[in-house]
Order: C-alpha cells, then structure tokens, then sequence
C-alpha cells in the first residue's frame, strides 16, 4: 500500500507541481507510467521523488518519508547498475550519468532519460535540504547537481531519433514545437532581473572566459524563463512539463567541481 501511495502522489501531486503555474497535460504522466512499469529501476526512482515530494507537503511526517526516500533511491540504483552491467553509481551526489552511459545502445534510452531526469531533480531537491544545514557547501552541492543533470543531454544526443519512436514521443515533440515557436516576451520585472545578472558579472572580478561563461549561462537561463514563466496574459496555455529544467542541460562546457 506504502508503494502505491507513493506512485498515486507522484501521478497526482509530484509531477503537476513540476510544471510552470502547474499548466500540465495529464496524458504526459499516463506515458511516463507506462515506461516506469517496463523499468525496475524508474519506478523505483518515481516513487524516491514522491517520497521526497510528501517530506515537504506532510511535514509532520518528514523523516519517515526521507528515509523511504533513500531506500527506494538506493534500490533504484542497484537495479540501474544491475541494467549497466560494467558500470556502477552511486547515491545522487556521487552518480556520473554523463560516464555510465558511454554505449547508450546496451539499454532503451526513454527510461534512461526519464531516470536522468528525475535523479537530477532528487538532486537538487538534496542540495537546498543541506544548503540550509550548510550553507558554504551549497555552492559545490548546487554545481554537482547540475553535472548530473546533464546526463540528459548525452541521452538525447546519441538516441533522439529512437526517443522519438518512443513511448514519449509526444512530450519530446511537444517541446521541441514550443522551443521552436517565436520567443514569448517576459515581463518587465522579470527582464529587470536578468539585466542585474549581467551587471554583476560586468563587475565581478573575473577573467574575461569566465564572463562569458557566466553570460551564456544567463542567457541560455532567460531563453528557457521566456517558455517556462512568459507574460502573464500566455500562463494558461497547456506545456510540457517542466521546461525550466531545460536549463542545466544546455549548459555547454560544464565541468565538476
């Protein structure tokens, strides 16, 4: 019952909140499902980040669901690396996506991605719970996480086309039509914003690779923001969910700390 509580709050909760003003299509978590129930590993993923999701919604109830959380993460884990066979990973700050997946071709890459996907986002979720505890590590935390979550974009880039015959087909297509449309204009605050990011590398004490390492960043940041967050007349319209996640994965030249 434990267990399909989890996957209900993930249907239900978890991943309408992961969509922008929670504008979300629910056929896409019908497609999501069907591969997680073909993948040992995904499931067991799905339900750790639901798990993570009702430590924050049930407070009361926090270390219990933190500690389903790590279990079912590690499972999740050795299953995957049960599926890798040579290659091995571990807990969320120790995993290296990016390198276990040097022959993509030895496993379907649709749960891979979704995997990828989801770990990332029980990363981050990881990073700020120990940026509160401690805050002079959160820094090399938040970069860790964003390594991992490149993992999606070695996915994608040596499977596309078979991700494209795939049981999520239509929420890849979905977004690659949205990101293709002419740009959505951001609110004035919201641009007000992204032009302090790029003051304050102006005056950071850097050396010019770093700004414009920075400055690509910010503006990779603000071509996602304008889908994910557009001028508030645009919230209703139904997206893909969650294209801010974008971001991490098109980060170019990202190295670990």
């Amino acid at each position: 019952m434990g267990h399909m509580q989890l996957l209900s709050n993930f249907i239900f909760e978890t991943m309408p909140s992961l969509a922008e003003h929670r504008t979300f299509d629910p056929t896409y978590s019908q497609r999501i499902i069907s591969v997680a129930l073909k993948t040992p590993y995904l499931m067991y993923e799905i339900m750790a980040l639901s798990a993570v999701h009702l430590s924050r919604t049930r407070v009361s109830q926090a270390r219990y669901y933190l500690n389903e959380a790590i279990t079912l993460q590690t499972e999740a884990l050795s299953l995957f690396n049960s599926s890798m066979g040579n290659k091995s990973i571990g807990t969320t700050a120790e995993t290296d996506i990016p390198s276990a997946i040097n022959d993509i071709r030895k496993i379907e890459s649709a749960p891979m991605l979704l995997f990828a996907n989801f770990l990332g986002i029980h990363a981050l979720a990881d990073t700020i719970s120990r940026a509160k505890s401690d805050p002079n590590s959160s820094l090399n935390d938040f970069v860790s996480y964003l390594y991992l979550h490149r993992g999606v974009r070695s996915i994608i880039g040596q499977s596309w086309n078979s991700l494209l015959h795939s049981d999520i087909s239509p929420i890849l297509v979905d977004t690659q039509a949205l990101l293709s449309n002419n740009s959505p204009k951001l609110d004035e605050e919201i641009l007000e914003i992204f032009q302090r990011f790029n003051s304050l590398v102006d005056e950071a004490d850097m050396d010019e690779a770093s700004k414009i390492a920075c400055r690509s960043a910010i503006s990779l940041l603000q071509f996602v923001y304008r889908y994910a967050y557009p001028m508030r007349s645009e919230k209703n319209q139904k997206r893909p969910p969650g294209i801010i996640w974008a971001w991490p994965v098109m980060l170019p030249g990202l190295k670990p700390l």
